[in-house]
């Protein structure tokens, strides 16, 4: 049944319910829903928010669900890491770190997603968005490719940075320039 459901968001059409979203506001949002699964596995939320962070154009919801994701398959490699003493960078604490990037003459946001863990080996990198590719043996392989199409219906990138046994930044970007309707409010 997760998996059928799992599948279902995937591969349905995604309808944006665009507004004005505050990233921080956001991402305090999903850490207070987040915090007792994080707690559960004995791993601290660090989160690091830029204070000058542009109010953006987006759907909050899907937003919330790809922030999800990405904490979930933090939080499951840092405490797997733990319990099979497999090498890591602590495997107790998750960043969650917001910034605001100018690149190619477009102004960005960037979400950072930082877990401690064992980070990835070049083999699992690669395959990391590929729909039903996991290493979990419980899970549907739908997680990350969700979270880029999410991230990518909005114009925005995310990208794996992993370091072998010291863990892996997942980061987010997206486009800082307010839509029209966000425009004409601020008027």
């Amino acid at each position: 049944k997760d998996i059928l459901e799992d599948f279902l968001r995937f591969a349905g059409r995604l309808k944006l319910d665009l507004e004005p979203v505050n990233i921080n506001d956001l991402i305090d949002q999903v850490i207070d829903f987040f915090a007792p699964q994080a707690g559960a596995g004995q791993i601290d939320l660090r989160p690091q928010l830029d204070p000058d962070l542009a109010v953006i154009t987006a759907d909050a919801g899907l937003l919330k669900q790809a922030l999800l994701n990405l904490l979930i398959n933090a939080t499951h490699a840092m405490t797997d890491a733990r319990q099979k003493d497999v090498r890591h960078g602590g495997a107790d604490e998750l960043f969650i770190r917001t910034e605001r990037k100018r690149s190619i003459g477009e102004e960005q946001v960037h979400i950072h997603v930082i877990d401690t863990g064992p980070g990835m080996s070049n083999e699992v990198s690669a395959k990391a968005f590929q729909p039903y590719f996991s290493t979990k043996r419980r899970g549907t392989g739908l997680g990350l490719p969700t979270a880029r199409r999410i991230i990518e219906e909005h114009g925005g990138t995310l990208s794996a940075h992993p370091v072998p046994g010291r863990g892996t930044d997942f980061t987010i970007s997206l486009p800082a320039t307010p839509g029209p309707e966000i425009q004409s409010t601020a008027s």
